[in-house]
């Protein structure tokens, strides 16, 4: 997973490259001070054909059609224009990852299904990077049992939950290890 630092109009954010069939594309999540105890930043690389499968036990009441669809399907739903203008932006305007939160059980096709952990907003920029054939793609959930959990039931295999300090050391590795604070703060040597 490639992770970069950007100070986007004075609001320092972690940068994820994310690789579609035809384009790389730009997410961010915000990039709280990562030498504090950032409890809200617990990233989360998901594999796309995996969380297709759970799609499809629980029956998304938010979009039935979109399980185990086509992609034509995908193309199709109703708000995927709306993440495309999104997507479709320069890459230092990145898209937000989506959130996932906290959902031991939701009723699926027969009766309730342990989604161990995982609930799903932002739905329509996850059926975006699905369509468009992104293989695996960073979702951020804010309970770290929760973002565990999602990360051992759909998460990419091998793959671990990024803190902000994981992600702050992931961005030097990568390339970007200028903290984006800039003036506003020193990181200590």
């Amino acid at each position: 997973m490639r992770v970069d630092t950007l100070n986007h109009y004075g609001n320092p954010k972690f940068v994820f490259t994310v690789q579609t069939e035809h384009q790389e594309v730009k997410m961010c999540c915000c990039a709280a001070d990562p030498f504090i105890n950032d409890r809200s930043t617990n990233i989360v690389l998901v594999d796309s054909s995996r969380f297709e499968d759970l799609l499809f036990k629980v029956n998304c009441e938010k979009a039935p059609h979109l399980a185990r669809g086509s992609k034509k399907d995908l193309f199709g739903d109703y708000k995927y224009q709306d993440a495309n203008d999104c997507f479709n932006q320069p890459p230092d305007n990145p898209v937000p990852v989506a959130n996932f939160y906290p959902s031991h059980e939701v009723r699926g096709w027969n009766g309730l299904v342990n989604t161990r952990g995982v609930g799903v907003d932002d739905l329509t920029r996850t059926v975006w990077l699905m369509a468009n054939g992104a293989k695996e793609f960073p979702v951020n959930v804010r309970d770290l049992q929760a973002a565990k959990e999602l990360c051992e039931y759909i998460g990419v295999k091998g793959s671990k939950v990024y803190s902000a300090k994981d992600l702050q050391e992931r961005a030097k590795e990568c390339g970007s290890g200028r903290w984006p604070y800039f003036n506003m703060y020193t990181a200590p040597k």
